[in-house]
């Protein structure tokens, strides 16, 4: 499963793991990988 999210606003990291959180109940892996392009 792939979350695309800006990680640059809380808000919205905070909401993709709230719905990780709800559908799933918590996190196995994360994949940090962001870039600039």
């Amino acid at each position: 499963m792939v979350f695309q999210v800006d990680v640059t606003g809380i808000k919205e990291v905070s909401a993709v793991v709230d719905r990780i959180a709800k559908d799933f109940g918590r996190i196995d892996i994360l994949v940090n990988r962001h870039g600039i392009g």
